[in-house]
């Protein structure tokens, strides 16, 4: 497949429009207030995505809500579209931009309000685990199956590896992106595809722990 490896040039595309997602995101996260709901965000997003410059959308935003102690928490994808922003409530981010022909996708989470020990070390937890495993995916050092085990033993071991949201399903963690959002390899503990220069990975595990976050 001659999408799998990337050119330079392609490279630099696909820097462009991550760094473009992250500044809308930037400007989202400082709008927020108590009141605003999950519809508000979803719709700005990619207005401002759009003034900044993107064709498209890469998929149709989200902005998952999970209040701590709420019944949606059972299900990080429940919580009403209209209902207002409260404190104590996690927000999960998924959102792409195209730019220039090249797809961006960003996982990224925020707690609304002050967060308990358990949920600021959760996330510490996920972001330790993936900066650890981004570290040694370069090119002969990992195969495609050797992702999730990296991010599974590193939660295992700081007590979170039960709330991979990957370990409850097929152990998905992630894909390549390109000119298509979703593109080979998916990153899957069946697949022992080797990683090579020029792949261009899209990492998102997450965990969810039900009654408390979604991250």
């Amino acid at each position: 497949d001659l999408k799998m490896i990337k050119e330079p040039k392609e490279v630099e595309k696909l820097r462009k429009v991550a760094k473009l997602t992250d500044d809308v995101m930037e400007e989202i996260i400082h709008g927020i207030n108590d009141g605003t709901t999950q519809k508000d965000l979803q719709f700005e997003i990619e207005i401002l995505g759009r003034k900044k410059g993107a064709t498209h959308i890469s998929f149709p935003p989200t902005a998952g809500f999970v209040k701590s102690g709420s019944d949606t928490t059972d299900n990080p994808f429940s919580y009403p579209l209209n209902e207002e922003l409260k404190p104590g409530t996690s927000i999960a981010f998924d959102i792409g931009f195209v730019y220039d022909g090249y797809c961006s996708d960003w996982g990224r989470s925020m707690y609304w309000g002050p967060a308990e020990d358990h949920v600021k070390k959760g996330y510490e937890a996920l972001m330790e685990a993936v900066v650890s495993t981004v570290d040694n995916m370069g090119a002969g050092n990992m195969k495609v199956n050797d992702i999730f085990p990296s991010i599974e033993s590193y939660l295992d071991g700081k007590g979170y590896g039960d709330y991979i949201r990957a370990r409850l399903k097929n152990g998905l963690v992630g894909h390549q992106i390109g000119i298509e959002c979703h593109e080979n390899p998916w990153l899957t503990p069946t697949s022992d595809m080797e990683l090579k220069e020029g792949m261009v990975m899209c990492l998102e595990p997450k965990i969810w722990r039900a009654g408390e976050y979604y991250l």
